[in-house]
């Protein structure tokens, strides 16, 4: 399998508002060669169950096991 023309690296933390809108906007577009990586920096809101609700295959999910911040 070939890697995509583009990888779309999304960080969060605790971003249950706004995480669906922002992967259903990348999910939407006409251009279809991409990932994309997800990084839940250890999230305590419901924004683990909202990834866990997508099943595309260009969707790639990580979960620091504790909260790194933004440098980590």
């Amino acid at each position: 399998m070939a890697s995509p023309r583009v990888s779309v690296l999304i960080t969060t933390h605790n971003g249950a508002a706004l995480i669906g809108e922002t992967i259903a906007s990348i999910l939407g577009q006409s251009f279809t060669d991409f990932e994309i990586v997800v990084v839940d920096d250890c999230s305590t809101d419901a924004t683990p169950a909202i990834l866990a609700g997508y099943h595309d295959p260009r969707l790639h999910l990580h979960r620091t096991p504790r909260n790194l911040g933004v440098v980590g």
